[in-house]
């Protein structure tokens, strides 16, 4: 997920309160996948079992709980990495623009019921007896089904069918 903020690896050490292992100057500006990140990109490990895979990988550092002497990559060592996952993906996560309300564009059915502060975007769908949290973003062109419930601040981005 690469949202366009590029920060060093130090920095974004200090931003999630972890202990750096490794170059604190490479440049970081996204989270994926240990086999799908970039050299400017971290990766997380969750389990020991996928250690092994980051002698392939290309990112820049891994999100983890357990310093390892033997890891070929910079580490980010934090006490919980799910949590230190969600702040690193809030951080590098580009900002939906949103409106207030629901786009004059969008068809929302009659029974569907919005929460506060929800926002649909221009050509969205609503289906019957939907229900939408309060807080959330609905993007542009998505279409949403009968019966569908989404929870609280959720992020539906724009084309999503649900």
């Amino acid at each position: 997920m690469n949202g366009g903020t590029t920060i060093s690896l130090s920095e974004l050490a200090a931003r999630l309160d972890a202990k750096l292992r490794g170059d604190g100057a490479l440049p970081v500006r996204g989270v994926n996948t240990i086999d799908d990140a970039g050299a400017d990109e971290i990766c997380f490990l969750t389990s020991k079992k996928h250690q092994k895979r980051l002698a392939q990988s290309k990112a820049a550092a891994v999100l983890t709980e357990l310093e390892a002497t033997d890891c070929p990559i910079a580490q980010l060592v934090v006490p919980d990495v799910n949590k230190a996952l969600i702040a690193a993906l809030r951080l590098f996560a580009p900002e939906l623009s949103t409106l207030e309300g629901v786009h004059p564009t969008a068809a929302v059915e009659e029974d569907a019921v919005l929460g506060a502060d929800v926002s649909v975007g221009a050509g969205a769908y609503i289906g019957h007896s939907v229900r939408v949290g309060d807080g959330t973003v609905i993007g542009s062109n998505c279409s949403i089904g009968e019966g569908t419930k989404i929870g609280n601040r959720c992020r539906i981005d724009s084309n999503v069918v649900i």
